[in-house]
């Protein structure tokens, strides 16, 4: 391959126009960024639709990033999307979509009760593939470095008088201790030295056999269990120890850590699915503490059961979820749904929309009311985003099949959702089309270099776009 030219940011031929327009239930608040930025412009009196842009000049010399602060920004929301007047009735994309925003707030007593409740079983992956680099370009950080560094910040950060455990896995597996133990100052001293000389030293990744025997070690009355995974690969029977953790989930959660690029999204994100807890990807390029730290506080939180979300419409209106039912909700973490809504009604008619859950024996209940008019101009945003989750989640069933014709049959299905939806899946992609010509394009291939930026910390043009909330 060719490199691309080096020039000094102030000489390239080419410049950048940008302009973001942004729309939110919520009002906008302000929008930062580390580039230079003219005023925001909002277009509405409360608000909810602004528009800014990158002031002219822009020297190629870092990427740009937009961060957009809102008010009252963790407010439970509902918005109505309509759908596209020309698309085929009964599809996805003629149909109003609604994606639904909660932000449960559990009451402050239930969780100082249990604050140094709970026991923590940590299971390193000490696998002869730990011994890799998290990522090219990383100075040389093994995975098991960072992994060690991991788990020691978890380690440090528990609460005396809870109950914990650290196993190791490859080929093989053993633990600090024959059973859990309390956590004081000195079992964590004396389990942070040894941490610190795990090595990557037990052959292949097998995690079903340690599973297997923690689930069969009886739980702690008052303590519940929370296993902390941290691995770096997939294993062969990725469906089986999905379906293991699935099956022990009610009296033991699953909190995950993917670490390296390598690490397998499949079995990362089913195993804290169906444990009822919170997946986290750590490569050379992230900041570690504050992944670890939320996945702590989330497993510091107690178990929420019983979780259901009830819709009461107008009777012409039938609902058809698009996100998979809710299976877990921790304080302050948005949970995400959308639905396909089927079937008129009067756009001046209300409905709302209920969540439930238990949290120790308590059944809470979070009622939320909204119009039942749908917005009709924001560019099938909502229709999208409720397709790809809905094509994940497909996606997820086809390869948990077994039998060739229902995977066969599954495929079709996102195919056809893809297609109409125009959001890619495992089975479809993009094409560019150059419709100025209108003729076939003939010819050999022709290369076009375009000069990138020299500087000290980028190699190339690289854009990105943030969008924090406070």
């Amino acid at each position: 391959t060719v490199s691309a030219p080096a020039i000094p940011g102030g000489s390239v031929p080419y410049s950048l126009s940008l302009s973001a327009n942004i729309r939110s239930p919520s009002g906008i608040d302000r929008v930062q960024s580390n580039c230079p930025l003219d005023p925001l412009e909002h277009l509405t009196e409360d608000k909810t639709e602004a528009k800014v842009n990158l002031s002219p000049g822009h020297k190629f010399d870092r990427d740009v990033e937009l961060l957009v602060y809102y008010k009252n920004a963790h407010q439970p929301t509902t918005i109505l999307e309509a759908g596209l007047p020309s698309a085929t009735p009964g599809l996805l994309m003629a149909d109003t979509v609604a994606m639904l925003s909660f932000y449960p707030e559990f009451p402050v007593a239930v969780l100082s009760s249990l604050s140094s409740c709970g026991e923590f079983i940590f299971l390193m992956d000490r696998s002869g593939s730990m011994t890799c680099q998290m990522n090219e370009g990383t100075g040389g950080l093994q995975r098991i470095k960072s992994a060690r560094d991991t788990l020691l910040l978890l380690l440090k950060s528990l609460p005396l008088g809870c109950y914990f455990n650290i196993y190791g896995f490859g080929s093989t597996f053993e633990s600090f201790f024959p059973d859990s133990v309390v956590y004081t100052q000195d079992t964590m001293a004396l389990a942070v030295e040894k941490v610190k000389t795990m090595e990557a030293d037990l052959g292949g990744t097998e995690i079903l056999e340690p599973l297997k025997e923690i689930y069969r070690k009886p739980c702690r009355d008052g303590h519940p269990r929370q296993l902390l995974l941290f691995t770096d690969g997939e294993v062969g029977n990725t469906k089986e120890v999905i379906d293991l953790v699935k099956t022990n989930a009610l009296s033991h959660r699953c909190f995950t850590f993917g670490i390296g690029e390598g690490a397998s999204s499949s079995l990362i994100k089913g195993m804290a699915r169906e444990g009822s807890g919170h997946p986290q990807f750590i490569t050379g390029m992230d900041r570690m503490q504050p992944k670890v730290m939320q996945s702590l506080r989330f497993a510091l939180q107690p178990a929420v059961h019983d979780i259901s979300v009830k819709w009461d419409l107008p009777p012409a209106v039938k609902v058809s979820p698009l996100s998979p039912p809710l299976k877990v909700l921790f304080q302050g973490q948005r949970a995400l749904l959308y639905v396909q809504l089927t079937g008129q009604c009067d756009s001046e008619a209300a409905g709302s929309v209920n969540l439930q859950y238990t949290l120790t024996d308590v059944s809470i209940k979070n009622e939320l009311k909204f119009s039942c008019k749908p917005d009709k101009d924001s560019g099938l945003t909502i229709h999208r985003l409720g397709a790809r989750t809905l094509i994940r989640s497909l996606e997820e069933e086809e390869r948990a099949k077994e039998w060739q014709e229902e995977r066969k049959a599954l495929k079709k299905k996102v195919i056809e959702l893809s297609i109409q939806s125009g959001v890619s899946c495992s089975h479809t992609a993009f094409i560019g089309i150059n419709k100025d010509s209108k003729e076939p394009v003939q010819g050999p291939l022709l290369r076009r270099n375009i000069p990138v930026v020299l500087s000290e910390s980028h190699c190339g043009l690289s854009v990105c776009f943030v969008l924090e909330i406070d």
